[in-house]
């Protein structure tokens, strides 16, 4: 999909779709860390938490 200089409000939403998608691509993961940690409600119960920073190039 090629894009207008300025404004392209007026792409159909499967064209800003495909925009989108293609920005989704490129957007790559820079960092992960995942970790157990016990749960504040439940005893004896963990939850496992993930981060993951990305950063579109």
């Amino acid at each position: 999909m090629n894009l207008k200089q300025g404004y392209n409000g007026d792409l159909t939403s499967r064209q800003a779709g495909s925009v989108g998608g293609q920005m989704v691509k490129n957007v790559t993961p820079v960092r992960k860390t995942s970790f157990w940690r016990n749960s504040r409600t439940a005893q004896g119960h963990q939850t496992l938490i993930q981060y993951i920073v990305t950063i579109a190039v």
